[in-house]
């Protein structure tokens, strides 16, 4: 490997010189790693290095000037310089090494940029205080825990959100290159503070909905999803415990690369179940497609046994810009949806097949075909006959923001209105028609049906939802029209008491209000329900669709599912999925994941009595 030689200089503004020196990895030299963007390749910057004029981004330049040191030289490894970029094979070794070269570094250096006037307010936000200490491994959204945090609610988190736009946290190699260091500081300008000071209070503020509250920038809100899932990645590195790759690829979906295979190869390293060094199952290969990379790794990961979590995030061909790539192996760099169920299958119980006598996870329930084709075998259980709209639930709650707080509302409620008439309208019951008992009867279990699939009958930590869950979200459904119809009323911009007094009471139980009456608290009461409700909502409902079926059941499906897509049960796989048939009427595209409520717990195998009647619906169909 190579190290750079940053010589010293007094003067700030002299010219940077610098020397590359070759060393062995298993020196122990005290050098520094640096982290970085890039920065715009047009604009540019001349260093003398090894006595030659060398061309850098302004941003490296910037960085140069900055960590030099004025009494004495410094030993940095800096991707740009101790790598030769123009030379294929070299790059990819050096990748298959980086974990080491930022593990055996004495610090890793992460360097946002020059100083602007944001950077001041920083670390007195960072700094303030509060009780983390039990946020180690926080999952999902608990609004709920905002009633005991109100003191962040009434804080400008303007500063932080300028810090989360500088273009470092969207890059995806940064994940590996924090989560293996010993230590890690961040440098804005003359800035300068620890790592976890930074990770601690963006994990807190995302796991209580506040980053979605503030109306942060959505490249402040990427930056955000990007340090909570490097600092997973590297508490899980100190505590030996990897992610597997692929719920690790699924979790780094939102950060940035130039190419698509490099998806996988800026984060195998830190993959529980990826054997870097002389057995690994597959290298960084510049050499081949990003269509035959994605590939190579789906092939691997069948045989480790990750057959549901490759259907969990499959591509259809519609959500694939890469030619060549069979719907059943994921293109990592257009995942649609962060959370799919696999990804906390240790949390979320579901086991469609359990009661299956013929289905038991078991090896050989698949086999590749040579043109990539994978043969599968399974159930088709029902067809999907109506598709509804997809899912814009926000988190109602926005301070200091009343145009936006009721503007929220009425979207979350048009959403809400929009899947009943969808479920009503294909079950034959409209919500406004109830001409019987027996027809109402029939509609509430309708509406009933509807409550569970919104939530995926899980909370928004991803454990089983409780029995009351259900009449919550009738009671948050009449919630929002009340309170909608009071926003309406003329806004008084000198009187703000009420929105202070609802970041106040939001997710706080009103005990003085009986739980029936609930729809007509003042517009300022928020009972607990309703964080309850919206965390569950804002992790499971987002970015899928309600639709119904010809059987006659409600369903939770990926947003790219269409009418005419069937949905199966896969031998050895835990979660119902989507396909659809091609115009052969023999093949089929894997679509994704599905919740069904009354197929999640084997209760489909517990109406076939015969072990032959399974047998003879077992059906082999192949997936391109």
């Amino acid at each position: 490997m190579r190290l750079l030689v940053l010589e010293r200089a007094v003067d700030r503004d002299s010219p940077i010189r610098c020397r590359l020196v070759v060393c062995n990895h298993d020196e122990r030299l005290p050098y520094d790693a640096v982290s970085y963007a890039w920065g715009n390749p047009s604009k540019v910057r001349n260093i003398d290095c090894n006595g030659k004029n060398i061309r850098v981004t302004s941003n490296l330049y910037s960085a140069l000037l900055w960590l030099r040191k004025p009494t004495e030289d410094r030993l940095l490894w800096i991707d740009a310089l101790c790598i030769n970029q123009d030379n294929l094979e070299e790059r990819g070794h050096q990748v298959n090494t980086m974990s080491q070269i930022f593990s055996r570094a004495r610090s890793t250096l992460v360097w946002l940029g020059a100083e602007t006037r944001s950077a001041r307010g920083v670390l007195s936000l960072l700094r303030l205080q509060g009780d983390r200490s039990a946020e180690k491994d926080l999952v999902g959204f608990n609004f709920a825990d905002v009633s005991s945090k109100r003191y962040l609610l009434h804080t400008n988190w303007a500063p932080l959100a300028k810090l989360l736009e500088r273009p470092w946290f969207t890059r995806l190699w940064v994940i590996q290159e924090v989560a293996c260091a010993k230590n890690v500081y961040v440098i804005w300008g003359s800035k300068k503070f620890g790592w976890d000071l930074l990770a601690s209070r963006i994990k807190e503020l995302h796991h209580i909905g506040l980053l979605d509250q503030f109306s942060m920038p959505e490249r402040a809100h990427l930056g955000a999803l990007s340090v909570i899932e490097i600092q997973k990645a590297r508490e899980r590195m100190l505590q030996g415990r990897q992610q597997r790759l692929l719920p690790l690829l699924v979790a780094t979906s939102s950060s940035s690369c130039s190419l698509p295979k490099d998806r996988v190869y800026a984060v195998m390293s830190l993959a529980s179940d990826y054997n870097n060094g002389d057995n690994a199952p597959f290298e960084a290969d510049y050499g081949i497609t990003d269509a035959e990379a994605f590939t190579e790794v789906a092939k691997w990961a069948l045989s480790n046994g990750e057959l549901e979590f490759l259907l969990s995030c499959a591509s259809p061909g519609s959500d694939s810009s890469l030619p060549g790539l069979p719907s059943w192996v994921p293109d990592w760099s257009n995942i649609k949806n962060q959370t799919p169920f696999m990804r906390f299958i240790d949390r979320v119980k579901f086991d469609a097949t359990r009661s299956g006598e013929l289905l038991g996870r078991r090896k050989g329930a698949f086999k590749i075909l040579d043109d990539n084709t994978l043969a599968l075998k399974g159930f088709a259980v029902d067809v999907l006959s109506e598709i509804g709209p997809l899912s814009t639930f926000r988190k109602t709650f926005v301070p200091k923001v009343p145009s936006d707080h009721r503007d929220v509302r009425q979207g979350n409620l048009e959403w809400i209105a929009e899947c009943s008439r969808l479920v009503h309208s294909s079950s034959g019951t409209p919500p406004d028609t109830l001409a019987n008992y027996t027809a109402m009867k029939h509609s509430f279990g309708v509406e009933r049906q509807l409550r569970i699939t919104m939530t995926a009958g899980l909370t928004g930590t991803g454990h089983a939802a409780p029995a009351e869950f259900t009449q919550w979200v009738a009671d948050y459904s009449n919630w929002l029209k009340t309170n909608y119809l009071t926003s309406l009323q003329p806004y008084r911009p000198y009187d703000n008491t009420h929105f202070v007094e609802s970041s106040d009471n939001y997710a706080t139980p009103d005990a003085s209000t009986p739980k029936d009456h609930t729809m007509f608290l003042p517009d300022w009461a928020y009972p607990n329900y309703v964080a309850e409700i919206e965390s569950s909502m804002s992790m499971w409902a987002s970015k899928r669709r309600i639709a119904a079926t010809e059987a006659g059941r409600l369903v939770l499906v990926p947003d790219s599912a269409s009418k005419g897509d069937f949905i199966f049960l896969v031998d050895g796989c835990r979660i119902p999925y989507v396909f659809r048939r091609h115009a052969d009427g023999k093949s089929y595209s894997a679509v994704g994941e599905a919740f069904v409520d009354d197929l999640m717990n084997g209760e489909f195998f517990a109406t076939l009595c015969i072990t032959q009647e399974q047998d003879s619906l077992l059906k082999e169909f192949h997936c391109r």
